[in-house]
């Protein structure tokens, strides 16, 4: 029980470890779908209605069952019915208006010959032409030891025949197909049709669950907020606002951190700078200081670009990386701001509705194999399988944040509001350190051009932890240093497994 146990759990830690890349999930899934559609495409084109070259009535059609229990005429397979008897297996398959078209006028004529994997004897082999009382005359008789003959003759319109063939087991390799396929078709109707539409109707339940938890609003309060409603760290803002890190909050963290000291920044060109490592006079976060020991080690002070990009590369870095983020999950949880840790929560989602997806995919091409008759059901299989993609990327930032967690973010809001009104910023009240230390929240709240442009008409003197050409106004400043820390966030989100963004 413990050994299992410990063997699931080592499963979902893997499942865990290596994330969710969202794109290139669909990606492949699609790329799955149309190699397996395209290998079994017969099987969404079931009717063979073409008599055989040179003819012009279906009279000398050749069936053959292969040793792997599958029925092919030519080379597409049929979907034959089949059922497990005492000692052998039972074949039936309709041959009028699956295997050739309705008759119109009536066929006089009509043989079939079915090739057997192995000999056998009228001892050993059981066969029977079905007539519902549309043709005149059936008949089956065993040729020779490896060929059945069926026959009818005057088959009108009305006609529905069905070939049966019952063979020993021995003739048929029991393979792990033919063991599902059995148990498939034993299903009654009824049950495979309930699975079809219950499990997809789950799904979008559950994708239903969760745009209505993304959908709640937060209730922001009327009174003016002109300062930062409390000393949440930029990246802990975002996760509060997003359910999860993003870019944003990697470049607002950068940003932040350099205006606090803790780094230089020295830019040459658009995507040719350094980094210097500097002690602050604040406390670093514990993922601040993970985050930091990271990129320049303990004893590292700088860390240029060519060696920044070589250390992304680093599959080790990047899982060392990651450790940072999950410190900073697990100090907004402890701040009381969620019920539950939010990564955890969102890998629970993701879990659920990637097991939904593989769900969907398996029974969308067991009812292309096994279910033909009921194509119709594909579409059920196929709107799972999107529902279970989009809970996927959706869960990403899902909120359950707490009453007292709905109240910060709703003060902050309301700080949103203050930094993305129009008004110029009036000059007596104007300092430059009140514009860097508000930007970093401006960058999470995706209003940093609202917030600059509020200073356009201010004097602007070039921060001391960046050095670049001389910079004399805020637009040129912010033309400089945002493209900067997009491409900064952006190879540094490359750098963190996808299951902690």
């Amino acid at each position: 029980m413990g050994d299992s146990m410990a063997r699931s759990s080592l499963v979902i830690d893997l499942i865990r470890q290596s994330g969710f890349y969202g794109r290139s999930l669909v990606f492949f899934l699609g790329v799955g779908i149309i190699a397996l559609a395209g290998f079994n495409l017969d099987r969404l084109t079931l009717r063979a209605d073409e008599p055989p070259a040179g003819t012009t009535v279906p009279g000398a059609i050749v069936l053959q069952l292969h040793a792997n229990g599958e029925l092919y005429y030519g080379s597409r397979r049929l979907p034959a019915e089949l059922t497990a008897t005492t000692g052998g297996y039972l074949y039936r398959y309709q041959v009028i208006g699956a295997l050739i078209d309705v008759p119109s006028p009536a066929v006089d004529q009509l043989q079939i010959t079915l090739q057997l994997p192995q000999a056998g004897s009228e001892e050993t082999i059981s066969h029977s032409f079905r007539n519902n009382g549309g043709a005149v005359k059936t008949e089956s008789r065993l040729l020779d030891p490896r060929t059945i003959l069926y026959s009818a003759e005057q088959i009108g319109s009305q006609a529905r025949l069905t070939l049966e063939v019952e063979v020993p087991q021995a003739f048929i390799e029991r393979s792990l197909l033919l063991t599902l396929r059995q148990r498939l078709q034993s299903l009654p109707t009824s049950v495979w049709v309930s699975i079809s539409i219950a499990l997809p109707i789950l799904t979008v339940l559950l994708l239903g669950l969760v745009a209505l938890a993304r959908l709640r609003r937060t209730p922001i309060p009327t009174s003016p907020v002109t300062t930062a409603p409390s000393r949440l760290s930029p990246a802990l803002l975002g996760i509060l606002l997003h359910g999860r890190i993003t870019n944003r909050e990697l470049a607002a963290t950068f940003f932040d951190l350099a205006r606090r000291g803790h780094l230089i920044i020295r830019q040459e060109g658009l995507e040719d700078f350094q980094f210097s490592r500097r002690h602050g006079a604040d406390k670093l976060e514990p993922f601040e200081q993970e985050l930091m020991t990271q990129l320049f080690g303990v004893e590292s002070k700088q860390a240029d670009n060519q060696d920044v990009s070589l250390s992304l590369s680093d599959e080790l870095f990047s899982t060392r990386m990651s450790q940072a983020f999950l410190l900073a999950y697990q100090k907004i949880n402890q701040l009381g701001y969620f019920y539950t840790n939010p990564l955890k929560l969102h890998r629970r989602y993701q879990v659920a509705a990637l097991l939904l997806c593989a769900v969907g995919l398996f029974g969308f091409f067991a009812n292309l194999l096994f279910f033909a008759d009921f194509r119709y059901l594909l579409l059920f299989w196929l709107g799972m399988m999107v529902a279970a993609l989009l809970v996927i990327n959706y869960a990403r930032g899902l909120p359950v944040r707490t009453i007292f967690g709905e109240r910060e973010l709703g003060r902050w809001l309301a700080f949103r509001r203050f930094l993305s009104t129009r008004s110029a910023v009036p000059y007596e009240q104007y300092t430059q350190d009140s514009y860097l230390s508000f930007l970093p929240y401006a960058i999470i709240f995706q209003v940093e051009p609202e917030w600059t442009r509020r200073f356009y008409d201010l004097p602007f003197n070039q921060p001391a932890w960046y050095l670049a050409a001389r910079i004399t106004t805020i637009d040129e400043f912010a033309n400089r240093i945002f493209p900067l820390f997009g491409y900064l966030s952006h190879r540094l989100a490359a750098s963190t497994a996808p299951s902690v963004r």
